[in-house]
């Protein structure tokens, strides 16, 4: 059975301690995309969502309020982390994310556990207390 040891990290709103917007606090609905190799993230990601309870996934980005992307970074880091996976949620018609989350994989490959690190994060994101 293979180890496995995630390391998670938030960006932009979060690492400036910038309160979240309230368009993202509003959201009602998701549009996925997936930039990544991993064929049953966007099952994997429907689940996490669906099983949340929060939002509606759209199948248009046009009726989405959120457009989350998922993408994929190979490298090998200093601990030892062989694999990212990043989520990028975008306001509707922005270019720039307002959050991204992270989940390194070290030594393994399961990139389910990765895809539900990343939506946990933005999970804990939205839910903490400000």
């Amino acid at each position: 059975m293979p180890v496995l040891i995630a390391s998670l990290s938030l960006a932009q709103v979060s690492a400036a301690k910038t309160p979240i917007p309230d368009q993202l606090r509003s959201a009602k609905t998701i549009y996925l995309v997936n930039q990544t190799k991993d064929d049953q993230l966007i099952e994997t990601a429907v689940e996490k969502f669906t099983n949340w309870g929060r939002f509606t996934i759209t199948q248009s980005k046009d009726d989405a309020d959120l457009v989350v992307v998922f993408r994929e970074k190979q490298t090998m880091d200093k601990w030892g982390n062989v694999g990212k996976i990043y989520m990028d949620v975008y306001l509707k018609g922005e270019q720039q994310p307002t959050v991204t989350t992270t989940s390194a994989l070290h030594l393994a490959y399961d990139f389910q556990h990765r895809t539900k690190a990343c939506i946990q994060q933005f999970r804990e994101l939205l839910e903490a207390k400000n």
